[in-house]
């Protein structure tokens, strides 16, 4: 693990605490979101790019594309890749 240490007293250093200390509260908020039922709620969380509802779905269409072989490895997209940034010069 690496530690990252900064000058609080500039005006990057605050920038970034301020930052920091705003996202923990955030955070801390949509853990406990909860619906009458207890159940976890699906509504859009700020914060999150995505529902419940929507990263599950995701997660079907993933499995459909895998089950029918619609899938690339690494080596091919970066291939991919590599041909489009050589493109551009």
């Amino acid at each position: 693990m690496t530690t990252i240490t900064f000058d609080e007293n500039s005006e990057a250093g605050r920038t970034l605490m301020s930052m920091i200390r705003n996202m923990k509260p955030s955070v801390r908020k949509t853990i406990h979101l909860t619906n009458e039922k207890t159940e976890v709620t699906v509504q859009h969380i700020p914060g999150l790019p995505y529902t419940q509802e929507e990263k599950l779905e995701s997660l079907r269409r993933a499995e459909e594309d895998i089950a029918a072989g619609r899938i690339s490895t690494h080596e091919e997209v970066m291939e991919r890749l590599n041909a489009r940034i050589d493109s551009w010069k």
